[in-house]
């Protein structure tokens, strides 16, 4: 698996769509890219510093642009009513699985997809709003590396540093000198300077200098950002880094594991958790090579970036670093999609169903296959900032008291915001600055990407990007698209940010402590305050099973559920699912167990019924216990028979050690 994982990524291009690696081999032709790409050129020639030759050029484009003839309809729009019955029972299905993850309490007000419009999150206290007046607007535009967000251009494209694409690496090794000083030039780049210069030997002696001098400018410069050697060191700081030593970590062995020891790797590693796991990424993702990267400023950089990070329970370098080691996980490994396919009319109407078994028969390919280097690059490094400077306090909570924060971005995704900002700011430093290598397109590329990445993690627009992806998908999701490259990413780090609920359950259990702890001193501090104290986060009063049972139904299943379905969760050998929904269904079903019913009322019941008189009797033998050793008779006619309330008291009396709630000191 990594053997054909490498040669994915030295097989791709790096900033432009990777075409011949995608799902589809060709894309329809429909008229609202015709009239896009008209809209285009009519914006180019609007500039009046443009030469008349290229205006000429442009125009004639144009002309090609209207057909004399209407344009066919392209055949995906041409379906037959049995394959748009199919496409619109997917869709239904779709939704009754979301529809079925929420309490019926919530399902009052409903959008056009029959998701309810306000959802509470439990993790911060925030009505979660699911936009209810049309269906999110998904670009068609294919952006490009000096296109924005609105398919324009935006900055001239400058010529592309060289960037291997071919299997061999784009160094060649020295060699050792044979002929004294005079040999220097047989470096890694010295071929080219030899082209250059039989190139130009019949040219004047000014143009042979010029040409000499830029070459050699030029090999300097590739020496500067040459491959390190093994045994290099990079001091940052008080901290030294080598490459070696970094490579022969034994935990790298399982780095392409869902259950990867990230706490054990922390413990050993405590400062440089997260800057050794990114560089050990980006080597396995050939990045450095691709770009050629400088690597004392990519340690300079992430080291930095894990030192802003707070030591604080849960918002901390450890949970950067697991949600980076999560994004890798959900982009090496292989899965089969399954966009613009139906779901089998059989498969069982569930919140989760179970991974329907001709999944296996669409063609394994990897997420990183699909996508360029820069935006592969863009979505790991988004991954190590998207907590960065996390002052362990909820946007709720930061509204609400009008923190500076909150007042600087307008109380609009206010922490993303400065994740974004502050990690970007931090990354400006000229000794942390590791994307020096890139020209000034790919630059703008970047950040535009990691900002989109950082800011879809605000859970805000968490339902919009579901319902934008299951829209996209039950319609024509096509991996040649950057706007629908980008709606997979966005969905791979979401679910790697709150992927607790989907690890096993010793691993849920310790970040189950630790964001529990985080909450409690929110709570603290809203007490201190005189304010009310958010859900969840009363120190006095824990609960933890509701929260995460709240968390899971809300927010982890509707995620997860929608990514299963398209195909985007890998499967292990042997499996008939992913094992992240196996390990979803089992925390979910621990923390249900542990949930204690509310006591109810005491109300005056009627004289029972000569029928129910026995059911009485029985279900009073078996009453629950309360704290003064007496019976508390609870039965109804319609309560569960003496025999589940048994088990269930004998279950929970017996899991109590394990399956308890976090204790928090």
């Amino acid at each position: 698996m990594q053997k054909t994982f490498h040669e994915a990524m030295r097989n791709r291009r790096t900033s432009l769509p990777a075409t011949s690696l995608s799902l589809s081999k060709t894309t329809p032709v429909t008229i609202s890219n015709i009239t896009e790409a008209r809209g285009i050129l009519v914006d180019l020639m609007a500039g009046k510093e443009l030469p008349p030759n290229v205006l000429g050029c442009l125009r004639a484009v144009a002309t090609l642009l209207t057909p004399s003839t209407p344009l066919p309809a392209a055949k995906d729009q041409k379906m037959t009513s049995e394959a748009q019955r199919v496409r619109d029972a997917s869709k239904e299905r779709r939704i009754s699985h979301l529809l079925t993850l929420f309490p019926a309490s919530l399902s009052t007000h409903h959008t056009d997809f029959g998701l309810p419009c306000v959802v509470e999150n439990p993790y911060s206290g925030e009505q979660l709003l699911v936009s209810g007046t049309s269906k999110p607007r998904v670009s068609n535009i294919t952006f490009s590396t000096v296109t924005s967000a609105t398919g324009l251009p935006t900055i001239a494209a400058e010529p592309n540093r060289p960037r291997s694409s071919r299997s061999e690496s784009y160094w060649k090794p020295e060699t050792p000198s044979t002929n004294g000083p005079e040999s220097i030039h047989d470096s890694a780049s010295c071929h080219r300077l030899d082209v250059a210069a039989s190139s130009n030997s019949v040219s004047a002696e000014d143009s042979t200098a010029r040409v000499a001098t830029e070459n050699h400018v030029e090999v300097e410069e590739d020496r500067e950002n040459e491959p390190c050697s093994s045994d290099a060191v990079y001091a940052t700081g008080k901290v030294e880094f080598c490459p070696k030593e970094i490579n022969e970590d034994p935990y790298w062995a399982q780095l392409p594991d869902w259950n990867f020891p990230i706490f054990d790797m922390y413990e050993k590693n405590k400062e440089t958790c997260l800057s050794r796991l990114t560089y050990r990424i980006f080597q396995q993702a050939d990045l450095f090579r691709i770009f050629r990267l400088n690597h004392q400023k990519f340690f300079n950089y992430f080291h930095a970036l894990e030192q802003g990070y707070w030591n604080i329970p849960y918002h901390n370098r450890l949970h950067a670093s697991d949600v980076l080691h999560g994004v890798y996980y959900l982009t090496c490994n292989s899965v089969h999609p399954q966009f613009g396919q139906g779901v089998p009319a059989d498969s069982q109407d569930e919140a989760c169903p179970p991974q329907p078994k001709s999944l296996r028969d669409s063609p394994a390919i990897t997420v990183s296959e699909t996508m360029s280097a820069l935006e592969l690059m863009a979505l790991y490094t988004a991954a190590a900032m998207h907590d960065y400077d996390h002052p362990g306090r909820t946007n709720a909570f930061l509204v609400a008291n009008e923190a500076p924060m909150a007042i600087l971005y307008n109380d609009r995704s206010v922490l993303e915001n400065h994740h974004a900002a502050e990690s970007w700011k931090l990354l400006q430093d000229p000794d942390n600055f590791f994307l020096d290598t890139l020209d000034a397109a790919e630059i703008k590329r970047f950040r535009y990407l990691v900002l989109e990445y950082i800011l879809a993690t605000d859970l805000k627009q968490h339902f919009d990007i579901i319902i934008s992806f299951n829209d996209r998908v039950s319609s024509s999701l096509d991996m040649n698209n950057e706007a629908d490259r980008m709606l997979v990413s966005k969905l791979v780090i979401k679910l790697a940010d709150i992927n607790s609920p989907c690890k096993p359950y010793n691993l849920h259990l310790k970040w189950t402590e630790r964001i529990c702890e985080e909450f409690y001193m929110q709570g603290a501090e809203e007490e201190k305050r005189g304010i009310t104290i958010t859900a969840y986060m009363d120190r006095s009063n824990p609960q933890v099973a509701k929260l995460q049972d709240s968390f899971i139904s809300h927010v982890v299943s509707p995620l997860s559920c929608c990514m299963n379905e398209a195909g985007l969760l890998p499967i292990l050998p042997g499996l008939e699912e992913p094992e992240i929904m196996i390990n979803l269904r089992h925390n979910h079903a621990k923390w249900l167990s542990e949930i204690v019913p509310e006591p109810e009322e005491e109300e005056e019941l009627p004289e029972p019924q000569p029928e129910q008189e026995q059911d009485q009797q029985s279900c009073s033998s078996s009453g629950v216990g309360t704290g003064n050793g007496t019976i508390e008779e609870e039965c109804s006619p319609i309560s569960e028979s003496p025999e589940k309330l048994e088990r269930a008291t004998t279950s929970d009396e017996s899991d109590q050690a394990d399956a308890q709630g976090p204790e928090i000191r």
